[in-house]
């Protein structure tokens, strides 16, 4: 979602949001970078309420880089 909400998805500058896996079977979520010349109004807890989930669930929590 904070590919879509911070970045341009024009028909001519369409947002390409890539999914693979790597060899420890990891999924790597990636996008180009459009960035909005007005930064959305934002209340910061979008990736910390992923992180959260992962940690209820026991699960390794994923690493984010922006």
């Amino acid at each position: 979602m904070y590919a879509v909400k911070h970045n341009i998805i024009l028909p001519d500058q369409p947002l390409i949001i890539s999914l693979a896996s790597d060899a420890r079977h990891r999924l790597i979520v990636s996008n180009n970078l459009q960035r909005k010349p007005i930064r959305a109004l934002s209340n910061g807890v979008g990736i910390s309420n992923v992180l959260t989930k992962y940690e209820m669930l026991g699960k390794p929590e994923p690493c984010v880089k922006r």
